[in-house]
């Protein structure tokens, strides 16, 4: 919310010159696509250094295979990444 009143903020004023208004625009959109993607991708980067352990055991001990674990960490993930941003 901070960050949605900041970018209002900065691009809020209203140019005469209308490609001026459309790079601000541009820019606008830029940073907040940019900031949901690193806003997802934190929380999804750290679960996995803290999963690595658990993983490698248990691959050692021939329960799954990679690629199943990456599949269940995607489907279990996805409503939350595809979610949280909708709201």
């Amino acid at each position: 919310m901070v960050f949605a009143l900041a970018l209002a903020a900065i691009y809020s004023k209203k140019d005469i010159d209308a490609q001026k208004a459309v790079q601000d625009r541009t820019g606008a959109l830029f940073f907040m696509t940019v900031n949901q993607a690193f806003a997802m991708i934190g929380p999804a980067l750290g679960s996995f250094s803290l999963e690595r352990g658990v993983v490698v055991r248990e691959r050692m001990a021939k329960c799954y295979h990679l690629s199943a674990y990456y599949a269940a960490k995607l489907a279990s993930e996805l409503p939350i990444v595809i979610g949280l941003p909708c709201v």
